[in-house]
C-alpha cells in the first residue's frame, strides 16, 4: 500500500512539473521573440520591393536553431538578401543564435509582379529554441502589398468566328504604361494546333519575340 501511494505521489509530481513547464513556455512563447516585418504597402507591378525583418530576443536566455521560412506570393522573384538563403528557391534562411536582449535584422529584395488591384501577401515564420529548453517555438508575421498599376498593357484583336482554310489576322498590341524604358521583354504566343503562320511582323528568331519598349 505504501509503495502504491509513493508511486502515485511521484507520478503526480512529474505531471505537475510537466504542466508547469509546458504552461510557462506557452505563455512566454510570443514574449521571448518578437518579429516585425515591413514592406511596401503599394507598388506598380514589376517594381523592386524590399522586405525588412527585425526580430528581438526579450528573454533572459539565448535563442538557438533560428530558421526563417517564407511563403512568397505568386509573382515574387528573389534578387538578393543581407544573409544568403539556405535553399535555391529563397524560401528558407538559417540565422545566427540570438543572445538575451539582442536584436537581429534581415533584408530581402526582389521583384513583385501581379494584376492591378491584386493584394499580394508574404508570410514569414521564424522557428527557434530557447537555450535551456529543447522544444521548438515560432513567431509569424505578414506583409501585404497592393498592386496599383501595371507597367504593361496587352491586348489581342482577332475575329470571333472564321471559316476553315480562311486566312485571318491576329494583332497583338502591347503598350508601356510606365515612365521608364522596359527592357528584356519576351512575347510568347501559344497558337492553336491547326494554325499555320504565313507572316509574322515584326519577324522573330526562335520561339518568342525579344523586345523593349520606350515610355
Amino acid at each position: 500500500g505504501f509503495l502504491i501511494f509513493f508511486l502515485f505521489l511521484l507520478f503526480a509530481s512529474a505531471l505537475a512539473g510537466f504542466f508547469y513547464w509546458n504552461n510557462r513556455f506557452s505563455e512566454t512563447e510570443t514574449e521571448s521573440l518578437t518579429m516585425n516585418v515591413t514592406g511596401p504597402a503599394k507598388i506598380v507591378s514589376g517594381d523592386e520591393v524590399t522586405y525588412k525583418l527585425e526580430y528581438n530576443n526579450s528573454d533572459k536566455v539565448a535563442l538557438t536553431q533560428m530558421q526563417l521560412s517564407v511563403y512568397w506570393p505568386t509573382g515574387f522573384y528573389f534578387d538578393s538578401s543581407s544573409v544568403s538563403p539556405s535553399n535555391v528557391n529563397a524560401k528558407e534562411w538559417l540565422l545566427s543564435d540570438l543572445g538575451a536582449g539582442q536584436t537581429g535584422t534581415l533584408e530581402i529584395k526582389g521583384q513583385l509582379v501581379g494584376n492591378k488591384d491584386e493584394n499580394l501577401e508574404a508570410v514569414f515564420t521564424l522557428d527557434y529554441q530557447p537555450a535551456n529548453f529543447s522544444s521548438d517555438f515560432s513567431v509569424t508575421a505578414k506583409a501585404n502589398t497592393l498592386i496599383t498599376e501595371n507597367k504593361l498593357e496587352l491586348k489581342i484583336e482577332a475575329v470571333d468566328k472564321t471559316l476553315i482554310n480562311t486566312e485571318q489576322e491576329i494583332k497583338v498590341i502591347y503598350k508601356n504604361l510606365s515612365q521608364e524604358k522596359l527592357e528584356d521583354l519576351s512575347l510568347d504566343i501559344l497558337f492553336p494546333d491547326d494554325w499555320k503562320n504565313t507572316k509574322i511582323d515584326p519577324t522573330w528568331e526562335g520561339e518568342f519575340l525579344a523586345t523593349s519598349l520606350e515610355p
